[in-house]
């Protein structure tokens, strides 16, 4: 419902903000070395939500069914992809 959509698109801003936030700063910190391509992912991640967002706010009341692609193709490919790659760089720097 539309309620439920709300929450998750506000979720998904503040999750994008703090955890990419985070995740950047380690990069610089230690040059990681896919930390560009990686961020770039973040970036393309928070337009889109933001295109949701503003979709939403225009009454598009189709956007769940997007939402949700969206959300289990970026489980597929960014977390359990690229998130992964950084693991072993980060823990040899002493970040667990």
């Amino acid at each position: 419902g539309k309620e439920i959509l709300t929450n998750l698109i506000k979720n998904l801003m503040d999750y994008a903000s703090t955890h990419f936030r985070t995740e950047e700063d380690y990069f610089r910190k230690f040059a990681y070395p896919e930390a560009g391509s990686h961020m770039k992912e973040h970036s393309d991640f928070s337009s889109k939500v933001k295109a949701f967002k503003e979709d939403y706010d225009r009454g598009n009341v189709r956007l769940s069914i997007q939402v949700m692609n969206f959300l289990c193709d970026w489980v597929q490919n960014h977390i359990k992809g690229s998130d992964r790659r950084y693991g072993p760089f980060l823990k040899s720097k002493g970040i667990s």
